[in-house]
């Protein structure tokens, strides 16, 4: 318990004032973003032996792959998923049908709109032939109409990014200069579309603000991550905390995110775009999470002469090429990726690669929603002696402060109060 003195904002906030989002710096803060103002509760988490009980097994390949994905009983069977005490497992296996290898794609049996959701990587999948992902999507309409949002993805050995991807319902397109407020690092669009996010394979591929440099999944695997993503009507905020800053309030299921744009890896501006995104608060429906390990496609096997690395393994010179499912044949049977990951005699040695590479080793999943009852939509602006801001809900305040001020009759007035200012003080919980 930590006694703090503070002056207390109760004011109406209708989540469009235009001043709402906007908060004092310090040395831990880079740049101006939006600001949620929610009060997060946990409402759904995945950990322990029981990782697996909420996620469907889903085997749809939307990707022209070489990935076989399995259901819940084939999974467990072939040993691609295992759930321990401390952690759970996703894996490529062996070879499956023809020019298949078998791996998994799981869901959430339940979605939600507007989220707070967290997962820590302890190792991520990565290198020639992979390609893993942690993505949000909808599943009432048809691809991209209900949204997708790409946390963490990439192929073979280049750079994770995040996207985004809406339909022509829903179209986006964000306004480049609002996705870095002053003093923020810059974020181009890294899928180079103009910040346009309606998508149409294989030329229109969504918009993907990232922070430069973009880092290498090799790295997670030496030094642990943990993705945040957080979603509100207003935009969308993705960040990438290492271990050794891992938020206490995170881990203690009380987010308090407006602390931790220092690791903010991308921001999506939905509402601040104006009239390029007339519908920000319904970019996307509600999303389920979905975790999987792709291989080749179109991805992963059309970039694979991109890579020294991967064509080091398996070449042109080889007799193979990298097939684009989109554009090309489709004969996957002459892809170099597909005839890599497939290995059909062994001496790529792909077997012991994926043993050592293909996983993900995972801590937890969460997902926090903010209280959505009639106060929700007020808010508490409080500014310490230090200078620094922070939003939380009002009926959070008000039942903090229940106890030292149940005599004070000012409490009940200022739940119908604009704008009522009050000195006092206030327990905040938080860790010594």
């Amino acid at each position: 318990i930590r006694l703090g003195l503070a002056t207390v904002d109760f004011h109406e906030d209708l989540h469009h004032n235009n001043n709402h989002g906007h908060y004092d710096h310090d040395d831990d803060h880079q740049g101006l973003h939006r600001e949620s103002g929610e009060n997060y509760d946990l409402k759904w988490e995945a950990r322990g032996q029981g990782f697996f009980d909420s996620w469907n097994f889903l085997e749809w390949d939307a990707n022209n792959g070489a990935a076989e994905y399995l259901n819940r009983e084939q999974s467990f069977a072939e040993r691609v998923v295992q759930a321990d005490d401390t952690h759970s497992i996703l894996r490529v296996g062996g070879r499956g049908a023809h020019l298949k290898r078998k791996t998994v794609k799981i869901q959430t049996q339940k979605s939600w709109k507007y989220f707070l959701a967290a997962i820590r990587l302890t190792h991520v999948p990565f290198g020639c032939g992979l390609w893993p992902a942690f993505w949000t999507r909808d599943s009432s309409m048809s691809w991209p109409n209900g949204g997708e949002l790409d946390i963490l993805e990439y192929a073979n050995d280049i750079p994770s990014q995040t996207s985004l991807h809406v339909g022509e319902p829903n179209r986006c397109q964000l306004d480049a200069v609002e996705t870095s407020g002053p003093g923020c690092p810059a974020m181009p669009d890294m899928n180079h579309m103009d910040y346009d996010c309606v998508t149409r394979y294989p030329d229109r591929l969504g918009c993907g603000p990232n922070k430069l440099p973009l880092q290498s999944p090799a790295e997670w695997n030496q030094h642990p991550v943990t993705f945040v993503v957080e979603w509100t009507e207003d935009f969308i905020k993705i960040w990438r905390i290492p271990d050794y800053a891992l938020p206490a309030d995170l881990t203690d299921n009380w987010p308090q995110p407006n602390e931790w744009d220092r690791w903010l890896t991308s921001y999506y501006p939905l509402r601040r775009s104006g009239d390029k995104c007339p519908n920000p608060e319904n970019v996307m429906a509600p999303q389920h999470l979905v975790l999987n390990i792709g291989l080749c496609g179109d991805w992963s096997g059309k970039i694979w002469d991109k890579s020294p690395t991967c064509l080091g393994l398996n070449s042109p010179a080889q007799g193979c090429r990298a097939v684009d499912p989109l554009k090309d044949d489709g004969n996957m049977e002459n892809d170099c990726c597909t005839q890599y990951v497939w290995d059909a005699d062994g001496s790529h040695g792909t077997d012991a690669f994926l043993q050592e590479h293909g996983f993900f080793n995972i801590s937890w999943v969460k997902v926090s929603n903010a209280e959505m009852d009639e106060c929700s939509l007020k808010t508490v602006r409080w500014h310490t002696t230090l200078g620094a801001a922070s939003c939380v809900s009002l009926h959070l305040i008000l039942n903090l402060l229940r106890g030292v001020w149940a005599n004070r009759s000012s409490i009940a007035a200022s739940r119908e109060s604009a704008h009522v200012w009050q000195t006092c003080w206030i327990l905040r919980v938080a860790r010594a």
